[in-house]
Order: structure tokens, then sequence, then C-alpha cells
């Protein structure tokens, strides 16, 4: 049974209909999402009552899932997210877990602040330091982790208002149930083994569960989602400006930065010159092209160069930071590090769309409709197909789908005449299989490249058909267009 609308949530939904591009239905979506989940619903409330959460509004970032914004209290959700396909990828489990996470966020703002401030003030006192050599990777590291911890703890949260969700709709859930509701989110957690019908489900390593499927936030589950979560790989996470990061390098963009600044502002030497700034990257798990990417902003001296010296290596790599965030926004250059201070406080915690196997991807009902004709025509022939080879095949097929604008209205396995072996070849149709009219596309399965390949290949696909669609939609008569509502 759907838990009531609190007042005091039904005024932020009334506002947050007020938005420009928020619908109607964008509207209702949030509401039923948060109702069907006792648990959400609570920790929505609780975040409205302690003044954590003030307003729900638009996400613009194109590589963010979710964010939530520590400086106004306010949750930022993507529009597409919440439209149903086909026009938009919603997803009520995913939401679900979206929203879970990110208003943990707000509980744990104060805590972010509070490392900020230890950050700054630890930061500030070393640049001030006359020596030959500064080094940041302890002050720096100790910020991280409570970003690490942060991010975990969120995440944490987001698993129990998806387990809330599921078991509201079947008391008796098991590990099944939470996977199939949101296999992007809960695949964060646990594993799939076996072959369909068959599947067989397992929490991952160093993680438990109550009876009831919850996950208490203990040492042992925040260190475990630390390591699966926040230091997931960069083509897993797909945060910052170029979709290409991972969480270390997307916070460490703005550490390196404000220590940058403090450096050219009071480092100094004995000798009057300037110190050597020490980094470890690989301890850090850092790296100079992936933060520069994200956008480093050195301030006054950002018509230089940062010097640095990686010591991952002995003798240490000279290397250098460029001033890069100018370039993807109107950066104030005579800003002090306090203002950086502020503005790294106040930053959304961004959260990626992940490839098509994540719910809030344009492409995810395309890849998911091709996947489950994957599966089920590998059932069809009394055969079976791990997780990662149906994923492999679906993924070439969704490539190809795109690439040659076919609708996948059936997969079909091939048959050897001759040997009986099925599936050597996978063929996407548009059209009646009866019908000498139909079109074809297919993918050899033995061959086909990793689906990570194929979703980079997608990706890169898309971006590159992007202005041909903005220029039709640019074409089309005004009246014809969906108008935002206000």
């Amino acid at each position: 049974m759907p838990t009531p609308t609190s007042t005091e949530l039904q005024k932020l939904l009334d506002e947050f209909a007020k938005q420009p591009g928020v619908t109607a239905e964008v509207t209702a979506n949030l509401k039923t999402t948060i109702a069907n989940s006792p648990t959400l619903a609570a920790q929505i409330d609780d975040a409205i009552a302690k003044g954590h959460l003030k307003s729900f509004k638009p996400l613009t970032d194109a590589h963010a899932g979710g964010a939530y914004n520590g400086k106004e209290q306010a949750m930022l959700l993507p529009i597409n997210g919440l439209t149903k396909p086909p026009a938009g990828s919603y997803n009520a489990g995913n939401m679900t877990f979206v929203l879970g996470h990110e208003v943990q966020h707000g509980f744990y703002r104060t805590d972010r602040d509070t490392a900020l401030k230890t950050f700054a003030t630890e930061a500030t006192a070393l640049a001030k330091t006359v020596g030959d050599k500064h080094d940041y990777t302890a002050t720096i590291g100790k910020v991280i982790q409570a970003d690490r911890d942060n991010e975990a703890k969120a995440h944490i949260a987001g698993w129990n208002a998806l387990v809330g969700s599921v078991r509201e709709a079947k008391p008796t859930a098991t590990l099944a149930d939470v996977y199939n509701a949101s296999p992007g989110r809960a695949g964060d957690f646990m594993t799939r083994g076996g072959t369909a019908p068959n599947f067989t489900y397992a929490l991952k390593a160093d993680l438990t569960v109550d009876a009831n499927l919850s996950m208490a936030m203990s040492a042992d589950n925040v260190k475990a989602m630390g390591k699966y979560y926040f230091d997931m790989p960069p083509a897993q996470a797909r945060l910052g400006h170029n979709g290409n990061s991972d969480y270390a390098n997307y916070y460490g963009a703005g550490y390196i930065s404000y220590v940058s600044q403090l450096e050219h502002a009071h480092g100094k030497t004995a000798a009057g010159g300037k110190p050597e700034l020490h980094i470890n990257l690989t301890q850090l798990k850092l790296n100079e092209n992936i933060m520069e990417q994200n956008g480093i902003d050195l301030g006054a001296n950002s018509a230089n160069r940062q010097p640095y010296f990686d010591t991952s290596s002995t003798p240490p790599r000279a290397g250098h930071f460029d001033h890069t965030k100018s370039t993807h926004t109107h950066v104030n250059i005579n800003a002090s590090p306090l203002d950086l201070l502020n503005e790294l406080r106040g930053d959304p915690h961004a959260h990626g769309k992940g490839d098509p196997r994540h719910a809030e991807h344009p492409d995810h009902a395309l890849f998911r409709g091709i996947l489950d004709k994957v599966n089920g025509e590998f059932n069809k022939h009394g055969g079976s197909v791990s997780e990662r080879d149906a994923d492999r095949i679906a993924a070439g097929l969704t490539l190809e789908s795109k690439r040659n604008q076919l609708t996948p209205d059936h997969v079909v396995l091939s048959v050897d005449p001759a040997t009986k072996e099925v599936g050597k070849t996978a063929f996407l149709v548009q059209g009646d299989l009866a019908s000498p009219t139909h079109t074809r596309v297919s993918v050899a399965t033995d061959r086909t490249a990793p689906a990570e390949e194929s979703f980079r290949q997608l990706e890169a696909l898309n971006q590159a058909q992007a202005p041909a669609q903005q220029a039709a939609q640019a074409q089309q008569p005004t009246a014809s267009r969906a108008t935002p509502a206000l």
C-alpha cells in the first residue's frame, strides 16, 4: 500500500512541478516512486524535517543520474529519468535507488563540510610552511577517504530504499527480486551467476544484509562499498565533463585546484623561491589527464602552469597541472582559495549514467529489449548463455541497431544445417520474419567485442548523430515542439 504523501513533501513536489521542463508526468512519477517505498518515504520526510532537503530541481548534467547540492539543500533529478519510455527512461527501481542515495548526501553534508574545513586548514598550514618541498598526499588522501565513505553510505541508503520498495510489493522478496528491480544498481552489491533461466544471486564479498535484506552502515559494509562503488573504474563511473572519470579524479580535480592556488598565494622557500609540490598520484588513484579534463582551476595563476612532482616513482616524475576549468565554464580567475573551497562545498554529488545496462541511460530500453530477446532465443533452442556473453551479444546488436537505424522487432539465432549448432551468428531483424522485405543485421557471437567496447562505440555514434538530430529538430515548426511547463 503506497505511503501517504506528507504535507511538507507535497509542497516540494508542487514547487518542483513549476520548474522549467517538468511535466505533470514527471511529478507524478516522482511522487509514486517515493510513496511505493516506505523506507524512502521515511528518509525523505526526515530529511525535510531536519532541513537537509529544501527542494527538487531538474538536473542538467549530461553525465549524472542524480545529484545533491549541499549549498542549497537541493536534490537534482533528471527529467528523462522521470519520463516513461519511449520518450524517457523512467524505471521505478532505479529512481527509488537514486532518490535514496541522493537524500543520504543531505544527512552527511555537515560531515562533508567538516572534512572540507579540515582539508582547508591542513592544506593552508602546509602551504604557509617555509620549505623546499610541500607533500600534499596525506592531506588530499584524508579528504578523498571522507568522500569515499560518504558515497559508500549513500549507496547503502539507495540499496535500503530499493529493498523497501521491493518488499512492499512482495514481503517474501529475495536477492533475485531486488536484482531484477534494478539490475544496474543492485549489480553494485551482488553478482548474478549461472545461466538463464536458472540464475544464482549472491552478495559481493564482505557485504552483509539483515534477514529483511536491509544493509546496515557498518564499518565493513561501508569499506566494501567504497571499493565496489567509489573505486569503480572510469569506464563504469563515467563521471566528469567528458564522462570518462572515476570518483577519485572527479573530486581530486577540485582538491588539486585548491592546493595549487594555495601554493601560488603562500608557498615559499627560505631563499624566497617556490617549493616543489609533491603528490603520490598512484597512492591517491589520481590521473593528471583525467583531472585536467574534469577541469583544474589555477585561479590567479591561470595564465601559467602548476609544476608538481609525482612521488609514485623513484626519482619523482616532474609534471605540470594546467588551467583547464575555464574551457568548460566561466571562472573568476581572481577568486581566492577560500572561494574555491566554498564552491567545493556546494558541488553536487553527481552519479554517473553508466552505460545502457543502467536504467537511466537513454539507450537502456533498446539494449534491455534486445537482451531479453537474446536470452529468449537461446531458451527457445534449449541452450544457455552466460550473463557476460548475453550482454556482449546484446551490446553488439544494440550498436548495429543504432548504426543502421533499425527497430529490433526480432532476434534470431543461426542454426547450422549440418551440425545443428545453434548461435554462431545472431541476427537482429526489423519487420516480419516471413516477409522478403524485412531488414536484418548480424554479429558473429564468438567474435563480438566485449560489451564495454560496443558501448564506447555506441557513445561515439550517439555524439556523432546528435548534431544532425538537433538540426532536424530546429527545422520543425515551433508548434510541434514540446513546450516546457512553467
